[in-house]
């Protein structure tokens, strides 16, 4: 039976890790949603992916409707999840990444869930 747990040793807190991320990754885009990751060889010691969420405050004032939409891309991640590290791990590789919400506007979780999806194809093709 798959996991479709989201455990703390697969959410990146790492400082060093996230500006890494904003100097020295690669990008794949599926609008509202952009992922920033970098791959690199596969560490034992750690998950094979670990991903955190965020939602600019120039796009989205309101942190109630920030916090929504975290909750909503976290989910679509959780439940989607496997396919993505399936992989990752084929591809003897683990890694971290971000999730940027682009758009203005709250997204219903089917769109949201759709723009992963996207995001998961272009990523497995590249």
């Amino acid at each position: 039976m798959q996991d479709f747990s989201f455990p703390k040793s697969e959410r990146l807190t790492n400082k060093k890790k996230f500006e890494s991320l904003f100097s020295d990754a690669e990008t794949v885009s599926a609008y509202p949603l952009r992922l920033i990751y970098i791959l690199h060889d596969r560490d034992e010691h750690l998950p094979t992916f670990q991903i955190a969420f965020t939602v600019p405050k120039r796009k989205v004032k309101k942190a109630v409707d920030r916090n929504f939409l975290k909750r909503r891309m976290r989910e679509a991640y959780r439940l989607n999840k496997h396919s993505f590290i399936d992989h990752i791990d084929q591809r003897q590789l683990s890694g971290y990444g971000i999730m940027i919400y682009t758009g203005q506007e709250k997204m219903t979780f089917h769109q949201i869930e759709k723009a992963w999806k996207k995001i998961e194809r272009k990523f497995v093709l590249k």
